[in-house]
């Protein structure tokens, strides 16, 4: 390293600059990225991606360079730069409401998905080996582009299968399949990175989200379908369609009576939009805001009455979804191409081969995220959303609520024998379709968890194996995996506890190979 001592000459630069400055001044200093991290009471990560230009550090952060850095001990010298004058990058405060953009300090670099995905270490040799991923990013950080369009509860951050399509490839003319794919994490990542893909889930109110995250849609159609909507809503508002409206019980439960009539006038001008993507993209928003509306915790999981919520208007709350999830498409259209499709079916993975001409579809990788025994069954999650679903023509959406729930893969609770064994019976049934679509030498990455049931730990991850290998599966490698966003809210806490004392509760990515 060049020993003269680092000059600044700017008194504000960008935040890939800062970072090079940052890095150049602690270096001169002696200190490690480690120690560093300790002294501000953030990750090395953090301070990893800062000194890449990755992201535009927190105002806390320069805070406590100021405050604290130009004491750190040797071997400072004098010919060393303080790193409290450091320059901050320029820093422009968005409106509290503006759109979304992709993070600037990002965007600027051609691969900015690399400074989010999982740090990886190993754990041991094996065989298999084990590795772990660490994933040191909020919610908020990993809900780029269209991946926060509707809220899905489970742990499957976006950049395990970024990772995943990038460390296992699938051979040109394949297609990447999800047979638990929720609301479209998978293909959506998959879209960004090039690869046809298809997914499989149970619920058509997530398949509907993500047909629509996985959009290349005609931007300024969907703006005057939007305006014509509005203007209806405002200027001529229709009457409650009764026979559209939830049971009268329920309402009475969930919603306030100026919640129920803007909801339903909502939903009458948003079904009398011409049927196609545009408005599937506004009938997603207008499920996305059903929650916040609702009497309901927003932040739980099954939903519980709030009687301290603060009622929230629906148009509000739908102008302000609307405005984010638009400026979202924009920069996720930027990000992938038109060309490359992507594919949501509603319907169970039990007989995947049913549900499509898989001819067209040669699997080249599988990656999918079945639920965690003992955890929750999803459907109740979103019942409020299902209340609403009455009269849309998207498929599925129009089935009895009592229907889609017998379809469900019951994982709680596992203190019930049958629901305990039905559970893995599911799951053996499910990846046998998946072994009949692929070749030998096709990869399956299943994003999994151990469980515990009356105080005993289950390991779903070991019985799983067992059964892909019965299947034609080999375990290649176990990657285990962290993550610091939270582990639940309320009785579910100590249920989705993978840290601390409970670490022989494992929770991470098992990668099959078929043989």
């Amino acid at each position: 390293m060049n020993d003269e001592p680092h000059v600044l000459k700017r008194n504000s630069c960008t935040p890939t600059e800062y970072g090079r400055n940052l890095r150049v001044a602690r270096r001169q200093q002696g200190v490690t990225q480690e120690a560093l991290a300790v002294r501000l009471g953030v990750t090395k990560s953090y301070v990893s991606k800062v000194e890449a230009g990755a992201i535009t550090p927190s105002q806390r952060f320069y805070q406590q360079v100021q405050n604290e850095l130009d004491e750190v001990g040797p071997p400072y010298t004098a010919s060393a730069t303080p790193l409290s004058s450091v320059p901050r990058p320029e820093f422009v405060k968005e409106p509290d409401n503006s759109p979304y953009q992709l993070d600037l300090a990002l965007s600027d670099h051609e691969d900015w998905i690399q400074y989010l995905l999982p740090t990886q270490t190993v754990v041991s040799s094996g065989p298999p080996p084990v590795f772990h991923w660490d994933i040191p990013q909020t919610i908020k950080e990993l809900s780029y582009l269209t991946h926060n369009f509707f809220r899905y509860y489970g742990k499957f951050p976006p950049t395990i299968p970024r990772r995943l399509l990038r460390d296992y490839r699938p051979p040109k003319g394949t297609w990447v399949l999800d047979n638990f794919s929720g609301s479209g994490t998978t293909l959506v990542e998959a879209k960004c990175e090039g690869h046809p893909s298809i997914g499989i889930d149970v619920s058509p109110l997530a398949t509907l989200a993500a047909r629509v995250k996985t959009l290349h849609i005609d931007l300024s159609q969907l703006q005057s379908n939007y305006e014509c909507l509005i203007e209806e809503f405002v200027n001529r508002p229709p009457p409650p369609d009764e026979e559209l409206l939830p049971p009268n019980r329920e309402l009475k439960k969930w919603f306030r009576p100026e919640a129920v009539n803007q909801l339903s006038r909502l939903k009458s001008v948003l079904l009398n939009l011409p049927a196609g993507t545009e408005r599937e993209f506004l009938s997603v928003a207008f499920f996305s805001i059903i929650r916040r509306v609702s009497r309901a915790y927003d932040g739980e999981v099954r939903p519980h009455i709030n009687t301290t919520k603060t009622p929230k208007d629906v148009l509000a709350s739908f102008k302000k979804k609307y405005a984010d999830m638009w400026a979202r498409m924009v920069a996720f259209q930027r990000e992938s191409s038109p060309d490359v499709p992507a594919i949501a079916l509603s319907g169970d993975n039990r007989s995947l081969t049913d549900l499509t001409d898989w001819s067209n579809h040669p699997i080249g990788l599988v990656i999918s995220h079945p639920p965690y025994l003992n955890c929750f069954d999803y459907f109740p999650v979103y019942k409020l959303e299902y209340l609403w679903a009455k009269g849309f023509e998207e498929p599925g959406l129009n089935i009895e609520y009592a229907e889609l729930r017998k379809r469900e893969t019951r994982c709680w609770p596992a203190t019930d024998e049958r629901i305990f064994d039905s559970y893995f019976e599911g799951l053996k049934r499910a990846y046998s379709h998946v072994a009949d679509l692929t070749d030998k030498g096709t990869r399956c990455c299943v994003v999994l968890g151990d469980c515990s049931v009356r105080g005993r730990v289950v390991p779903v991850l070991d019985r799983f194996s067992e059964v892909m290998d019965d299947l034609g599966f080999a375990l290649e490698r176990i990657l285990l995996r962290s993550t610091h966003y939270g582990t639940g809210k309320y009785a579910y806490a100590h249920r989705a506890n993978y840290h601390g004392e409970a670490a022989q509760k494992r929770d991470g990515i098992l990668v099959f190979k078929r043989r």
